[in-house]
């Protein structure tokens, strides 16, 4: 059958249960994590079924490639309507094996109406750029490895994580709390205020996010 449609159909019944679940008393950290971990299902089942395509028409030399969930999506803690964060990893140039599992991985999401973001890259690309900016390697930082060649799973540790997460700690955090003290005042620098932002706001979920983030690297 059509990738889009088993994709929307699945995706639909699961916005539907958590939503019910929802109403009927299921905490909010229940219900991210469970909505990650069916994207999980989702994402694995797109992946191998892609692989297996690309297999049937062509004579697949072996060729690596991994798929890895990116900032909240890579914490397990994904919210319904959130942008879907994905990572494919490759291990040196993007061949048309990459290309056409990517594409048809990405359409089949985007089909089912899930915001999308994607980056196709190998592991010296990802710590060149998480180098130069601070959202990229936050968010590689959370990164949490889906499915796909276990050898790039274990590159992504070695070489991505690892190499970012001690590399310039000292940089990392003063950019990290200058980050949150124009975020403070943006929101309001108090934590009394009426009507919160309680994901930006002091205090809030972020902030959370941030003392986990520096913690990681110190």
């Amino acid at each position: 059958g059509k990738l889009s449609d088993v994709a929307r159909e699945y995706f639909e019944a699961v916005r539907d249960e958590l939503e019910a679940a929802h109403w009927a008393g299921s905490s909010g950290t229940d219900t991210v994590a469970r909505f990650a971990a069916c994207l999980d299902n989702l994402v694995r089942f797109l992946f191998e079924t892609a692989i297996e395509r690309y297999s049937r028409r062509y004579a697949r030399t072996r060729q690596h490639c991994a798929i890895f969930a990116l900032g909240g999506y890579g914490r397990r803690e994904q919210c319904p309507h959130s942008d879907v964060d994905l990572l494919v990893m490759h291990s040196g140039t993007v061949t048309p094996f990459i290309e056409t599992v990517t594409e048809s991985l990405l359409y089949s999401l985007w089909d089912a109406r899930l915001q999308v973001g994607h980056a196709v890259r190998n592991a010296a690309e990802c710590v060149s750029l998480g180098a130069g900016d601070l959202t990229i390697k936050t968010s590689l930082l959370d990164g949490r490895y889906l499915c796909g060649s276990p050898e790039l799973a274990g590159e992504y540790e070695t070489l991505v994580r690892r190499k970012l997460a001690t590399t310039d700690v000292e940089g990392f955090i003063a950019a990290k709390m200058a980050e949150a003290g124009s975020r403070h005042e943006k929101h309001g620098g108090s934590v009394f205020i009426l009507e919160p932002n309680v994901k930006e706001g002091q205090g809030g979920l972020r902030d959370l996010n941030h003392a986990l983030w520096i913690a990681r690297v110190k």
